[in-house]
């Protein structure tokens, strides 16, 4: 006799996208049957519960993505059905394992997106859909959560350190220091270009003293808004003789050196080349703080004639002056 288990609904009635996909799902599920020793139901309802779920959950549209983001809701969804406990067993292995990055990577990324959109910590969101924290994708998460909820919560005047910690970012890592530099450019640079302690800021704020957020937050003390306004990306040469600090003063070479820990050295980092990046914030090419910016474009610079470009050609595009110490020693 063939045992054939229909989907019916308890009181609990789905949404009509929800319903239509667990509907297929129920069609597919309903060949699980017992009629041979050979195939009992413990056997053919993983083989079935992999079709199904496979099947239904690439459809999920997006305007479904908070719903299946959380996979206890999804299983719930499928238990307000009359499958048997060895199906909805089966059924709960499935969808976890159809929910895991190297299975569905594309669609995970955008559910783990929506999570992190929502204010999830991305530690947690990755360890559930199996995101290894040293992949690209992590960083792209955490990078989300820059650019949404932890960036706002910064900007509006929280702790980075709390910040990070509720939303599952490493304080060591690239992300936490751009959380700072958030900070930095916003309510805690705010705060000590009006006259505030930068001690005191900074601890409020959450900033490491072991990194370059605090000695940058010190920098903008002595210059005042003139700091504030370089490290927002305006000109040092612009900035400085606004606010009366000439070229050559110590004064100016702190204006220098926040381009130079802020926005100048952001760019270099990312590949411009240090002569316009140098050019465009007012920073002087034969200073130091010229040579610690060739120092930051070494990293991609080098990257390039490891994989076989020309150092010549690499050095002139990354604008590192032929001579130089990082041109003669290290390219």
């Amino acid at each position: 006799m063939v045992i054939a288990y229909s989907a019916q609904p308890n009181s609990v009635t789905p949404v009509p996208v929800r319903q239509e996909l667990i509907s297929e799902l129920a069609s597919l599920m309903k060949n699980i049957s017992n009629t041979s020793v050979q195939q009992p139901i413990h056997r053919e309802a993983p083989l079935l519960s992999h079709i199904a779920i496979k099947n239904v959950i690439p459809k999920l549209s997006s305007c479904e993505t908070l719903w299946v983001s959380n996979i206890i809701e999804l299983t719930d969804e499928f238990k307000r059905f009359s499958w048997p406990e060895k199906v909805n067993n089966t059924l709960d292995k499935e969808i976890g394992r159809q929910l895991k990055s190297r299975n569905n990577e594309k669609f995970v990324f955008e559910i783990a997106s929506a999570r992190i959109e929502n204010g999830e910590s991305c530690k947690i969101v990755a360890q559930e859909h199996g995101i290894s924290i040293n992949t690209g994708i992590y960083q792209k998460l955490e990078k989300i959560a820059l650019n949404g909820p932890a960036g706002v919560r910064v900007l509006q005047g929280e702790s980075c350190e709390i910040v990070a910690r509720e939303h599952g970012m490493s304080k060591n890592n690239a992300a936490y220091r751009e959380l700072e530099m958030i900070a930095l450019k916003g309510p805690a640079g705010v705060r000590v270009s009006n006259g505030e302690s930068y001690e005191i800021v900074g601890r409020e704020h959450g900033l490491s003293k072991n990194l370059d957020a605090y000695s940058v937050l010190e920098m903008i003390a002595r210059t005042s808004l003139a700091g504030l306004r370089v490290l927002q990306g305006e000109s040092c040469e612009v900035a400085g003789r606004e606010h009366g600090i000439l070229p050559g003063s110590e004064g100016f070479s702190l204006l220098e050196k926040i381009a130079l820990k802020g926005p100048a050295g952001a760019r270099v980092s990312n590949g411009e080349s240090c002569e316009v990046v140098a050019r465009e914030h007012g920073i002087s090419t034969k200073g130091k703080t010229f040579s610690e910016l060739e120092l930051k474009a070494l990293e991609p610079a080098a990257a390039r004639v490891r994989n076989g470009e020309h150092y010549q050609i690499v050095a002139r595009e990354h604008g590192i002056s032929f001579g130089s110490d990082v041109y003669d020693r290290h390219l």
